[in-house]
């Protein structure tokens, strides 16, 4: 299904999306998307209660059982080195980078600026808010069905079977009711 949503956002049939900094990278490329020379980019927006946007990242580790633990920090310390990461930004145009030395360099800069807007920037500052609030949303013990909701409404919308309007509103009205079987005051 994110390979439909994406596509979608690429051609221009949908108009929004706030899941992922690959996505977003790629709607600014003029070789692959039809919206790049009208593509906005923005901060995830706000509600009453502050602006939460969320990240997602992973982790290496070695396993306290390791045979290996030196080489396995070997490789750590190669595979998250300056040098690499700098690598994966100019040589593969991966934007999702967790070196702060990168982020700031000028090739970070240059490789996160699509249709004039500054994603580097973006993408800063959407770390410093999340690390006011970061999963804070899975905090609510209903999230994982509420989630699902939300994935349908984009499935319905992206294969046509209802309109925007429809989906937002067949979505909150389910989740409305979502949150009131498991107890959530609203």
């Amino acid at each position: 299904m994110y390979d439909q949503a994406l596509n979608s956002l690429l051609q221009g049939r949908s108009n929004y999306s706030t899941f992922s900094l690959s996505w977003l990278a790629q709607l600014g490329d003029p070789t692959k998307s039809k919206v790049a020379n009208t593509v906005a980019y923005s901060l995830h927006p706000g509600g009453p209660k502050g602006r939460f946007p969320t990240v997602a990242i992973q982790g290496f580790g070695i396993p306290a059982g390791s045979k290996k633990k030196e080489a396995g920090w070997e490789f750590l310390k190669w595979a998250m080195s300056m040098e690499m990461f700098r690598r994966m930004l100019v040589e593969k145009g991966y934007g999702s980078i967790t070196r702060r030395s990168v982020i700031d360099s000028p090739e970070f800069k240059k490789q996160m600026t699509f249709n004039g807007y500054d994603v580097a920037d973006l993408y800063l500052k959407t770390i410093e808010l999340a690390a006011t609030g970061y999963m804070k949303y899975r905090t609510v013990h209903v999230y994982p069905q509420v989630d699902k909701l939300i994935d349908k409404t984009i499935e319905l919308v992206t294969s046509r079977q209802m309109s925007a309007k429809q989906a937002m509103d067949w979505a909150q009205t389910n989740a409305i009711a979502e949150l009131k079987k498991a107890g959530v005051n609203l």
